[in-house]
């Protein structure tokens, strides 16, 4: 499962960050993790107006499905989560208080693949990080470096080579 913010040097990332974002340590660790990520959310969704955090998603929701076609892998599962406090029904018919809520592609394995198990599980996700989620805007997504923006904007469209550099 890839975390971001445990397998890059988050006080170096300059350091292997070529133009070409699928040639990064980032894609590369990425791919070792076989397009399983998780992603924390902050109460505002901030992630989806970041534009490393989108070609995070890109490679998670998109690149594993064109990489593995015609399997039938995990690859390219995405698990949500976010801090949110509320009352969890367990199959046992007790309530749990708890914490945090996600919701994950396909389910949870503790789901086994029951939907009811997956609605209990998942029915309490904030709806205002959901609907952040759906209004996503690639193009308007930000960088702390415009280069970065430009370079991952170009890489998503399938841009390779002197066009990864096109405004």
């Amino acid at each position: 499962v890839w975390v971001c913010a445990h397998a890059n040097n988050q006080w170096a990332l300059g350091d292997d960050i070529p133009d070409d974002p699928k040639q990064s340590g980032f894609t590369r660790a990425m791919d070792v993790a076989s397009g399983r990520t998780i992603t924390i959310l902050d109460k505002d969704g901030k992630v989806f107006t970041r534009i490393w955090c989108i070609y995070e998603l890109f490679l998670t929701l998109v690149g594993s499905k064109q990489k593995k076609a015609n399997d039938k892998s995990k690859e390219g599962l995405w698990a949500v989560y976010t801090a949110h406090k509320h009352t969890y029904n367990n199959q046992s018919g007790n309530e749990e208080e708890r914490e945090a809520v996600g919701i994950i592609s396909g389910g949870a394995t503790l789901d086994k693949g029951v939907s009811s198990r997956i609605t209990a599980r998942e029915e309490s996700f904030p709806y205002e990080l959901i609907k952040k989620s759906l209004r996503i805007k690639v193009e308007e997504a930000e960088a702390s470096k415009n280069d970065d923006r430009i370079h991952i904007l170009n890489s998503i469209v399938g841009n390779t080579g002197d066009q990864i550099n096109a405004d």
